[in-house]
């Protein structure tokens, strides 16, 4: 049985290093990319870095031909994309773009974690992806992009909810959930990390599979999950009737609106959720309710061990009340 104190050990390994983790982790999907978003990222990472920076040992990159050793310059890759997005004549210069060592804007990643070995899945882990959907005519190239950071429950509920709402002040957000999630390393162990995940979120449906790569025009317009923390922007806020429609008499769920949007709280502390016992959230079934107009619900297969059902099951988990 998975509890809230049984997270010290790998939830799949191939018997000589661990595949998967079971992590507190931090979803943030982002406004599309403007010039102005550079110091935004650049004290968002510096936050990153404070809170998990010494743990991270290895990092790929659009730009790297394979896993190397972590640098925290790397983040200045992330940070310098703001700029590399403008057009020729425009913003961007072909000194940012040879620094960034790529010569297409069209997708970006960068990924790191900890471990002793780079092929070695660990709870401290950083991601961040960002596509051009579309060139357009505008001077600015619009992107959808997302930024996750994963940390061991060891840091502590409160920290960790810190680090949340620091990060979520700083980016400008559409959404973000916060709560259990998982951390492997897809690059080297696909196969495996996917079907590790799939496994088990089947029972446990407090935790978000954090899939985003392949979906990111779909998790643009909707929240891929509600979790323990989860925060909508300004477009979608406004698509729910504004932070009047999220009124709520739940007692375990609180509604903070801030200046760029609104976060929801279920409960104190985040919930697995075990399905085989019984054990849903009322809280998350509420702020699900909440938070269903907006929140992606079908149309989506997350490809193999998935199916189109079981994605769809996935993502509506918190409608069914198990009894």
């Amino acid at each position: 049985m998975v509890t809230e104190s049984t997270f010290d050990s790998p939830l799949a390994s191939d018997g000589v290093v661990p595949i998967l983790w079971g992590t507190y982790a931090a979803c943030f999907q982002l406004e599309s990319l403007l010039p102005e978003d550079e110091p935004r990222f650049v004290e968002a990472h510096a936050e990153i870095a404070n809170r998990l920076g010494d743990q991270l040992k290895w990092s790929w990159a659009t730009p790297f031909p394979t896993t190397q050793r972590f640098s925290l310059t790397d983040f200045e890759m992330v940070d310098l994309r703001c700029r590399q997005l403008g057009r020729k004549g425009g913003v961007g210069s072909p000194e940012i773009y040879a620094k960034m060592g790529v010569t297409s804007v069209s997708r970006f990643f960068l990924a790191a974690h900890g471990g002793a070995k780079e092929n070695e899945a660990s709870p401290y882990g950083y991601r961040y992806f960002s596509e051009v959907p579309e060139l357009g005519s505008s001077a600015i190239l619009p992107t959808q992009s997302a930024l996750t950071v994963t940390v061991p429950v060891s840091m502590g509920v409160e920290e960790f909810e810190q680090m949340v709402l620091r990060i979520g002040s700083l980016l400008r957000c559409r959404w973000a959930a916060a709560g259990y999630g998982y951390a492997g390393w897809k690059y080297t162990q696909h196969n495996a990390t996917r079907d590790a995940i799939f496994a088990h979120s089947k029972r446990f449906h407090g935790f978000d599979v954090g899939l985003e790569s392949g979906w990111m025009p779909d998790f643009h317009r909707r929240i891929r999950s509600v979790s323990w923390l989860t925060f909508v922007g300004p477009e979608l806020l406004a698509e729910l009737g504004g932070a009047a429609a999220l009124s709520t008499t739940h007692p375990e769920v609180s509604v903070q609106p801030t200046a760029n949007g609104a976060w929801l709280k279920a409960s104190a502390t985040p919930a697995i959720c075990d399905i085989n016992r019984l054990q849903i959230s009322p809280a998350y079934l509420a702020v699900d309710a909440l938070l269903r107009k907006v929140r992606a619900s079908n149309d989506l297969n997350f490809a193999h061990p998935w199916s189109e059902k079981t994605t769809e099951d996935w993502l509506r988990r918190f409608e069914r009340r198990l009894s």
